[in-house]
């Protein structure tokens, strides 16, 4: 790893562009706002200003994933990626790998998570996946809570968001994706089937009426979740696990 440029990929959309223009003046001339739409790119890092610049990236292409990553030492992903193409390039050249984007569940589980370890260890790389709100930075509150009590037997949580929320056009499409798409909870040692929506029961969230809560995908950044959940930290990121 001998460069120093931040690469924003989909740093043009909703989530990525704040990103973009918070790490800027942290980091002038060395953020980068990568898209599949150069044109975008650079007239949103000329926008945000602080030496920001824009770069072509279609993370289907390999050549362009590579073009792309010259002299970069950290990519923020906010984009979906079909398979993984952008992670497993930064993993290979040694580089600080994150991203928001859900579909964590698509790259398996155990045996996946230990291949993608031992070779981040081989090349230097560091990786944190899911580092969104859910999973991501609510797991994280969750561990830091625990470890502050010595533990805990049960851990259920719920997530208020509004209709004033700020979101991409991504987010919306996986959500109405998410409202029919299965997945498997993990409850007392086992996989067990369900489905997004389900499980109701009343949450009460201080200031607010009570507000429904539902079961949801554990991949999900944009829904109410309702929970059991243990993080379980592999050495480079969390994994969100329900446990019912």
């Amino acid at each position: 790893m001998s460069g120093q440029a931040i690469l924003v990929a989909g740093g043009y959309g909703v989530v990525g562009r704040r990103i973009a223009a918070d790490l800027a003046p942290d980091y002038p001339g060395r953020v980068i706002v990568a898209g599949r739409n150069p044109e975008r790119a650079t007239a949103t890092a000329a926008a945000i200003g602080h030496g920001v610049r824009g770069r072509a990236l279609d993370v289907t292409v390999p050549s362009s994933i590579a073009a792309a990553l010259d002299d970069v030492a950290v990519v923020v992903s906010c984009i979906d990626q079909p398979r993984r193409g952008l992670l497993h390039a930064a993993i290979e050249r040694g580089l600080r790998y994150t991203d928001i984007t859900p579909h964590l569940t698509e790259l398996g589980r155990g045996a996946a998570y230990e291949h993608l370890d031992a070779a981040a260890s081989a090349s230097g790389a560091r990786v944190l996946l899911g580092a969104g709100l859910v999973p991501g930075i609510s797991n994280v509150m969750v561990r830091a809570v625990a470890d502050t009590l010595g533990g805990a037997d049960t851990i259920e949580t719920s997530l208020l968001l509004t209709a004033g929320d700020v979101s991409g056009p991504a987010s919306l499409d996986y959500f109405l994706q998410e409202l029919t798409m299965p997945f498997a909870v993990y409850v007392d040692g086992a996989d067990r089937p369900a489905r997004a929506f389900s499980g109701p029961r009343v949450v009460e969230f201080p200031r607010r009426s009570d507000r429904g809560a539902r079961t949801c995908s554990p991949s999900r950044t944009k829904c109410c979740i309702r929970g059991r959940c243990a993080p379980a930290r592999y050495s480079r990121g969390w994994r969100w696990t329900l446990r019912g």
